[in-house]
Order: structure tokens, then sequence, then C-alpha cells
């Protein structure tokens, strides 16, 4: 997947403008709701920040240190963007448990809430096009929008009705972001532990034997979401002149579709 830093920055300039309305909102008119929902912006830009760092490194060109290049770097941006929502949850949680700003909740807050949704919703969208880094920023990102429309709700029943309408959206909101961690960080588990879908093991596999290789062995390892390398020990049933054709074009087969194959031709 291609990466686009240009895009991303753009994201986070959008992701800006509407944590700006939230807070906003939040502490003018007496929102918990609004003000957490806020609080998760904070989190959300500044893991974005890094997420655009790591993104313009990650192009750098392979080196004698980093010889499949620096893709892996962005794993980074998913690591901290667990790091920081998670205090993001413990800081929310204070709020919500020790109390939040003092006065009756304003109608006006929702309105700024719906505002801040909206910048996010379009954030979202250009953050899913920046690369693997951007589609984490955005799968965090989203959250803004659904939180937008439910601090909206709460805010607005807790100007109209009752303030405890407002403090059950300040929860809800934070449950939300407790769930969204915990996916997160069991896709940095599986990035951290080299977890190869079974799906690209058995495609890579298929493509040996359909080439006329019996496998021996067989080991991948993800570098980026979509992009594998790895090598493959094969028995050839064809002459070895013939086997090297092949096995040629078998690995530049498989290098369009994502995997980087080193193949070693034993006897026996």
């Amino acid at each position: 997947m291609r990466v686009r830093p240009r895009l991303m920055a753009l994201a986070l300039a959008l992701s800006v403008a509407g944590a700006a309305l939230k807070i906003y909102g939040g502490a003018r008119y007496s929102s918990r709701a609004v003000l957490v929902d806020g609080f998760t912006c904070v989190a959300n830009i500044a893991s974005g920040a890094l997420v655009l760092l790591l993104m313009v490194r990650s192009l750098e060109p392979p080196d004698e240190d980093h010889p499949y290049g620096h893709s892996r770097l962005l794993y980074l941006g998913t690591l901290v963007v667990v790091l920081v929502y998670t205090a993001t949850l413990g800081f929310s949680l204070g709020l919500i448990v020790w109390g939040g700003p003092s006065g009756r909740v304003g109608v006006g807050s929702a309105y700024y809430a719906l505002a801040g949704g909206g910048f996010y919703a379009v954030s979202v969208a250009v953050a899913r096009l920046s690369g693997p880094g951007g589609a984490s920023y955005a799968g965090f990102t989203f959250s803004e929008v659904l939180e937008g429309l439910v601090s909206a709700a709460s805010a607005y029943a807790g100007a109209r009705f009752s303030s405890v309408y407002d403090l059950a959206g300040a929860a809800l909101i934070a449950g939300y972001i407790a769930v969204e961690t915990y996916r997160e960080a069991r896709v940095l588990s599986g990035l951290i532990t080299d977890y190869t879908a079974p799906r690209v093991y058995w495609e890579t596999r298929r493509a040996l034997e359909e080439a006329g290789f019996d496998v021996v062995s067989l080991r991948l390892r993800p570098l980026v979401p979509g992009r594998y390398v790895g090598d493959a020990k094969v028995r050839a049933r064809a002459p070895p002149d013939v086997a090297r054709l092949l096995a040629l074009e078998v690995s530049e087969n498989l290098r369009i579709r994502g995997v980087e194959l080193a193949i070693e031709l034993v006897e026996g």
C-alpha cells in the first residue's frame, strides 16, 4: 500500500479543527461528555503527529542497518496509539468519577460536538488513503466521529433534562475507547509476534507446488500489512537449468503479490 505523508498531514489538520471545537464547546457549556470527547481528540492528534513522522521515515531506502527498508517503523505508530489512548482512558475515567466542570450543561455544547465530529469524518476518509500507519490512525479517528454523535446527544439531553444523561454519555465514550484500545493492542500483538495469515502461507506454498516443486520448508514473516519476506527450500522435479528458470519465475510472480521469497533448490 502506497504511503502518502501529505494526506496524513491534511488529516491531522482536520483533526485539530475538530478537537478545538469539541474542547471549547465542552468547557464553555460545562459538558463532561463533550470534554471527555475532547480529551480523546488531544490523544488522537498527538498519536497522529507521530504516525506522520514515522510515515516519512518509513520511505527511507534500505541501508546496512535495515536491509529490508524502514517500512516496519510504521508499527511504532500503532504502539503509540495504544499507549496514548490507554493514558487518555485513565484521565477520562478520573473526570467521570471525581467530577468535571461545575454549572448547568448548556445546549451549545451539543452543536460544537456535532461540528467537531464533522471535521473528524473528513479526517477519517483522508487518513485511510495515506498508507498503513494512517489506516491505524483512521481506526481511532473514526471513534471521534461516533463520540461526537454520542457526546452531542448526551449534552443535549443533559441540557434539556438532567446532567445524568451527560455523565452517562461520558461513561459510554470511555467504554468505547477501552474496547478500541484492546482491539488495537491485539493487532499490535500479531505484528510483534510475526503472525502470518494462513491464507498467505498456503497460497505461497501452492504457487511453488504448481511450478513443479516439492516444498521442503517454507518460512514467511510480515514486513507491513500486505508485504511479506521469507525463504523456501524446494526439490525440483525438472532438470536443474529448467528448475532455476522456474524458481526465478515463481519468485517474480510472488513478489508482485507482495511476497519476497528466496528460493533454495536442494537435492534428494
